[in-house]
C-alpha cells in the first residue's frame, strides 16, 4: 500500500546478469523507506539497473553497474534523501545516475496529491559520491529535482556530457530541477566526445540555481580546450591541468604524487560518518 511503505531491506552481494529484454529492471524498489544495496554487481542490462520509485532513507554502496544502455541508477516518484556512493559505472548506457526521471502520477509514493501544488518533484535532497564513471553518455542526469549534491567523483571519457539539466515530467504544479550541486569533481574527456561544453540543459528547469565549485577538467586531446560550459560561474575551478592519473586505461584513477586533482575524485571522497 502507498500509505505503509515497506521499510529496513537491504539487499547485499547479489548479481544480476543478462538483463536485457526491452524494459527490463535487474532490481526495483518502489515504496521502501530504509533501504540498502549493498556490493551488487549489475551487468549487460537494458533499461535500468536500479530503480527506486518513491523511496527513502537509502544507500546504494559499493555496487557495480556495467555494460547498460539505459540507465544504471534512478530515483524518482517522490524518492528522498536516497545516496549513491562508491560505486562504479561502465559502459553503463545513456546516463549513469538519474536523479528524479519521468513517472506516472498515480505511482507516486508518498501519493501525488499529498505533495503540494506547486512543490511537487521526482527525487529531493539525493547526493551522489565517490563513484566512477568510466564511457557512458552522461554520467549524471538532475530530472525533475529539487536538491541534489554531485561530489567528488571521477568522470572519465564520457561519450557526450558530464551533466545534464532536465524537466522530464510535463504535468503541473512540479518544480523546475533546481538546487543542485556539483563539486571536487574530476571530469576527464576528449574533445571530440564533448557536446555542448559538457552540460545539457534542457527547457523548463532552472539551470541559474545550480552551483559549481572545485571541479578539475581535463581535455586529454587539446588541454586548452578543457574548460566546460557552465550555466553558472564555478568558484575555485581548475581548468587544464593534468590530473596525473596513475592507469587509467586499466582503470585506475587514482592519482600520482603532486596531481592537481589530489583533493577532488572519486579517490579523495571524504569518508562518511559511522
Amino acid at each position: 500500500m502507498r500509505a505503509k511503505p515497506a521499510h529496513h531491506v537491504t539487499y547485499r552481494r547479489i548479481t544480476v546478469t543478462d538483463c536485457l529484454a526491452p524494459g527490463s529492471v535487474a532490481l526495483k524498489m518502489a515504496g521502501v523507506d530504509d533501504f540498502a544495496i549493498v556490493e551488487c554487481e549489475v551487468r549487460d542490462y537494458d533499461t535500468c539497473a536500479v530503480d527506486f520509485v518513491g523511496c527513502h532513507d537509502g544507500v546504494v554502496e559499493r555496487c557495480r553497474f556495467e555494460r547498460g544502455t539505459g540507465v544504471g541508477v534512478q530515483a524518482k516518484g517522490a524518492s528522498r534523501n536516497v545516496r549513491v556512493l562508491d560505486c562504479r559505472f561502465k559502459d553503463y548506457g545513456a546516463r549513469g545516475v538519474n536523479l528524479g526521471g519521468s513517472t506516472g502520477l498515480p505511482y507516486f509514493r508518498p501519493p501525488i496529491e499529498t505533495l503540494a501544488a506547486g512543490s511537487r518533484y521526482e527525487a529531493k535532497d539525493v547526493e551522489v559520491a565517490g563513484c566512477t564513471f568510466e564511457g557512458g553518455d552522461a554520467a549524471i542526469a538532475f530530472i525533475n529535482v529539487d536538491g541534489a549534491t554531485v561530489h567528488h567523483n571521477t568522470i572519465h571519457l564520457p561519450e557526450k556530457w558530464a551533466i545534464r539539466i532536465l524537466q522530464e515530467t510535463a504535468a503541473p504544479d512540479f518544480l523546475p530541477a533546481r538546487n543542485g550541486a556539483f563539486t571536487d569533481n574530476l571530469v576527464v574527456f576528449r574533445s571530440d566526445r564533448w557536446f555542448e561544453g559538457g552540460v545539457n540543459v534542457g527547457p523548463g528547469t532552472a539551470p541559474r540555481t545550480f552551483t559549481f565549485a572545485g571541479n578539475l577538467w581535463w581535455c586529454v586531446d587539446q588541454p586548452k580546450k578543457s574548460a566546460p560550459t557552465l550555466p553558472t560561474p564555478e568558484r575555485n575551478g581548475v581548468v587544464g591541468r593534468d590530473p596525473m592519473l596513475i592507469d587509467p586505461a586499466t582503470g585506475d584513477f587514482r592519482v600520482r604524487a603532486g596531481s592537481p586533482a589530489k583533493g577532488v575524485g572519486a579517490h579523495a571522497r571524504p569518508a562518511s560518518p559511522r
